[in-house]
């Protein structure tokens, strides 16, 4: 993905997914952190566009970066917008990305299911402990 990179720095794990599935939507590239210790090593590696803020989290190296401060229980519905608002997003056509890889569960989304290998069966066992 092209163009301006967000990131989203949530303690509300709501806020975080519904913000960075909205960034991802739009075609924008994002990060997602939901802490201060990992805030503040992703503003010392990489440079934003726009920082979604929630919570008690301190941003202060942002540099050019804009923010977008957001309250615990704040409404989504409109949140492309207003990150539209504060950055020019390119449009994007979902469509237009083919062929992608699948991407690895994010870590803060619990209501994933855990992927388990299923355990090769020994077709003369039948299930009990002894033949």
């Amino acid at each position: 993905m092209a163009g301006p990179k967000i990131l989203v720095a949530c303690v509300d794990t709501t806020l975080r997914n519904g913000c960075f599935d909205a960034a991802g939507s739009m075609g924008l590239r994002a990060d997602a952190v939901g802490n201060q210790k990992g805030l503040t090593k992703r503003l010392s590696k990489d440079s934003y566009d726009l920082v979604i803020l929630q919570g008690d989290l301190n941003a202060d190296p942002l540099g050019e970066a804009k923010t977008l401060e957001l309250q615990e229980g704040a409404d989504l519905s409109d949140i492309g917008d207003r990150i539209k608002a504060l950055i020019e997003v390119p449009e994007f056509d979902p469509e237009s990305v083919e062929d992608l890889p699948l991407a690895s569960p994010l870590p803060w989304k619990r209501d994933q299911p855990a992927k388990r290998k299923a355990k090769p069966r020994d077709e003369h066992s039948g299930g009990s402990g002894s033949p």
